[in-house]
């Protein structure tokens, strides 16, 4: 989000406003629009040319969010397969066994849909994909068939590199491509620079997947993963086999209430990615190689993984860092350069990760919002995975409009309109500040209906949660004793109230789409991106004279005392 220097009109009497008025000049909110990310493939100009060598810029992982519908709980008969196994504890965790949940007439889940809106957890699928058209599918797809096929296997493609000594063995994706520079990740619009980690050692490079990926040198992993449909020209018995399997999943034709892309990832042997949750759900079906998934509840994703700020390119996705890159790893520190976390205190909870080691064949249904990590063992894997966007026509707009996308825009319409009210109240750079902090404050009181003292402890863990870890690299000094300027008074707190409570009432409404099982943890999410929001847009206030008067001369010394502020001030 960035600022805008329009000029407000005073009201008469009164000194004259000294904040900008904020305009959404960013992705943020949009991201989230899981719709929205297939025009991405568009927009990145994905191609292969089958010609002079194939060349075809790589897809990366969308940054986005998107509700997820639900109607009635439906407990289904649990059936287990015990290839499940725990994942490590410095104490002992009781195993949990991974269920199996049956889908088609005569089963719990009488179709896809149902299973989409019904089912809160992971389970191993059974009985959603005609046999003869996966088996097609898995063999057009196999390692052996992919590297016969010398078009494919030769053509010169783009992947996500890591090689020579300081390679990473797990690969935290982000949305490098707007990034300038893979030295810093910058977000202009919030004057924000965050240092690179450790598990961001890779690069897009061209490459050939025999080269990269099925005989690649001792030093060289990688990973690659696009739309099946790009690949149509390339592979056409690939793509149709998969076309038709999905078929199989709509036989009729997967109604616009069910958006849906499918992406093949094909990774090095040993390579892992970094814990992430996707905000749409996820049919994982496994095809080759060596491949386990740990999976963990959006709780513990949602509130002791250490995500991300959504200013972040990394945003969904983890800053801890694991003692090895294997499913059997612990939680040993974060990812920040220099090994001075700044007080950032560890609290990943393990207990209740569950271990998945995948099978040819496997179908691994993942709801949106479940954490997930995916481990290849000693040899290349390939997967494809079938993202499902189910988005229930909202009965408050036309049958026609995706009620997805809509919601999501009016997230963005409800988050700007209260932030600017509430800067519109303010007439000193000081004021303005308080506003936003307070409305921050308020909002989390609104819509979890706590105190004030409780909200002021739930802004604090947000801050230590995504931002602290991050206080090295962004240069902020938590020992720094805040300035009054960053305490200032509200001028009108009943706008400030007003606008949470408005604003607190469509993030309620928001989550009402998703499972009630865990609509804290979404709404909690939801309200963490919108408090991020308020520190993007912090130079809306004018606070710098004030805070160079204090003796804040840098950026980043100031960034650190508003962000520091959260929470903190006496009300």
């Amino acid at each position: 989000m960035g600022t805008s220097g329009g000029a407000h009109t005073p009201k008469k009497g009164r000194q004259s406003n000294t904040h900008a008025k904020v305009s959404d000049t960013r992705h943020s909110d949009t991201k989230w629009m899981a719709i929205a990310f297939v025009v991405a493939f568009i927009a990145a100009g994905t191609y292969i040319n089958v010609n002079q060598p194939p060349q075809q810029p790589s897809i990366d992982i969308p940054q986005t969010r998107t509700p997820h519908d639900t109607g009635e709980y439906v407990q289904a008969p649990v059936e287990t397969v015990t290839r499940s196994t725990p994942a490590p504890q410095p104490e002992s965790v009781e195993r949990r066994d991974i269920e199996v949940c049956h889908v088609g007439p005569g089963s719990a889940y009488a179709s896809i849909e149902s299973l989409l809106q019904t089912r809160d957890t992971p389970c191993l699928v059974r009985g959603l994909f005609a046999p003869k058209k996966m088996e097609k599918v898995m063999r057009a797809w196999s390692l052996a068939s992919l590297r016969k096929l010398e078009m494919l296997r030769l053509a010169t493609v783009t992947l996500r590199v890591t090689e020579g000594s300081n390679r990473t063995r797990v690969m935290r994706y982000s949305n490098r491509r707007l990034q300038p520079s893979w030295d810093v990740f910058e977000n202009k619009a919030a004057d924000l620079a965050f240092v690179p980690d450790e598990y961001d050692a890779w690069e897009f490079k061209p490459s050939t997947l025999q080269q990269s990926i099925f005989a690649p040198a001792p030093d060289h992993m990688a990973s690659f993963s696009t739309s099946v449909g790009v690949l149509k020209e390339v592979y056409d018995k690939g793509y149709k086999s998969a076309m038709k399997l999905m078929q199989s999943v709509c036989p009729y034709g997967c109604t616009k209430k069910m958006a849906t892309d499918q992406l093949i990832w094909i990774a090095s042997a040993g390579l892992g990615q970094q814990l992430h949750f996707d905000a749409h759900a996820n049919l994982f079906l496994h095809i080759d190689g060596p491949k386990s998934v740990v999976l963990a509840p959006p709780d513990v994703i949602g509130r002791t993984a250490h995500l991300f700020p959504s200013p972040h390119p990394a945003a969904r996705q983890s800053q801890l860092r694991w003692n090895k890159p294997t499913p059997d790893r612990v939680a040993a520190g974060f990812t920040s350069h220099g090994g001075d976390f700044s007080g950032a205190v560890l609290n990943y909870s393990h207990a209740e990760e569950q271990i998945v080691p995948l099978k040819r064949g496997d179908v691994l249904y993942l709801p949106a919002y479940w954490g997930h990590q995916t481990f290849s063992a000693d040899a290349p894997t390939v997967s494809l995975a079938l993202w499902f966007f189910p988005a229930a026509v909202d009965p408050r707009t036309r049958p026609e409009v995706d009620a997805s996308a809509q919601r999501e825009s009016g997230l963005t319409a409800a988050r700007l309109k209260a932030t600017n009210a509430v800067l519109a109240s303010a007439h000193s750079p000081t004021a303005a500040w308080a506003a936003l902090r307070e409305l921050g404050e308020q909002l989390v009181v609104q819509v979890f209906d706590i105190a004030h003292d409780q909200a002021k402890e739930k802004v604090a863990t947000w801050r230590e949660q995504r931002w602290r870890p991050q206080f090295e690299t962004l240069g902020i000094d938590p020992t720094t004793q805040l300035p009054d300027a960053v305490c200032g008074t509200i001028e009108d707190p009943t706008v400030v109230t007003t606008a949470a409570k408005r604003l607190a009432a469509y993030l309620r409404g928001m989550a009402d789409w998703h499972f009630p099982q865990h609509r804290d943890t979404i709404l909690w999410l939801y309200t963490s991106d919108v408090l991020d929001s308020l520190i993007e847009i912090r130079k809306s206030c004018r606070m710098e004279g004030d805070l160079l008067s204090a003796g804040f001369k840098s950026s980043q010394s100031q960034l650190g005392v508003l962000l520091r502020s959260f929470g903190s001030c006496r009300s």
